[in-house]
């Protein structure tokens, strides 16, 4: 009996895996016009996106402070509940303008959730929090880490 069990995972293991889904990618190669058709004209409609998004700053008890961008669905239903989205940018999205954390590098990760045919399909709430520029040297620590002991 244990055999028959060995032998049926073995068959499972070699057997072909499913076809994955094409994600709507097109059958292209990384760098082709066809592959960066959908970037550029996300890129087209940044400065239309980027405008739905409001400008808010929270500010906690001491004072301190994060700027953040909110996106909110067109049309609520009072009934529904609808998904968040926290969009977290990268290194180039640092600062306190409110406005880097959906610019260059970063302007895909959000916006694309904003595009209005994603949006139809699947109403959600965005958030671009910006994470404040700390300086290097405000990291670094000049002196040798001390014994614990």
């Amino acid at each position: 009996m244990r055999h028959l069990a060995l032998i049926a995972s073995c068959l499972l293991v070699s057997a072909p895996a499913a076809a994955q889904p094409a994600y709507g990618l097109p059958p292209a190669p990384p760098n082709s016009a066809e592959r960066r058709a959908p970037m550029n004209a996300l890129k087209s409609q940044g400065s239309v996106l980027v405008a739905a998004f409001a400008a808010r700053v929270y500010r906690n008890a001491k004072g301190e402070q994060m700027p953040y961008r909110l996106f909110t669905p067109a049309s609520l239903a009072p009934s529904r509940t609808y998904p968040l989205v926290v969009f977290l940018h990268g290194a180039s999205g640092s600062g306190a303008d409110n406005e880097r954390q959906l610019q260059g590098g970063n302007l895909y990760g959000a916006l694309v959730w904003a595009l209005p045919g994603n949006q139809a399909r699947h109403p959600a709430f965005v958030l671009a929090p910006q994470r404040l520029e700390l300086a290097l040297h405000a990291i670094r620590s000049e002196e040798p880490a001390q014994d614990a002991r």
